[in-house]
């Protein structure tokens, strides 16, 4: 069964799974290394900080402008 879209939905290309990113809650870094897994998630460390623990924003990688503002 196909899914139709609507008109302007952008679509992943086949075999280019979206990537998810982490980042630090602290400083905002992406060097972010786990340190511990357990059954409850991952504790992590930040390279740049120093930052340990087992929350840290979570987001998809984005490519391209961004959405509703002026290309660079």
């Amino acid at each position: 069964m196909k899914v139709k879209l609507p008109p302007g939905a952008a679509r992943r290309p086949r075999g280019a799974p979206a990537k998810e990113i982490i980042q630090c809650p602290s400083c905002g870094s992406h060097r972010l290394f786990p340190e511990i897994a357990f059954i409850g998630g991952a504790k992590y460390l930040c390279a740049d900080c120093g930052y340990r623990g087992s929350f840290v924003v979570t987001g998809m990688e984005r490519k391209g402008p961004q959405e509703g503002g002026p290309a660079p």
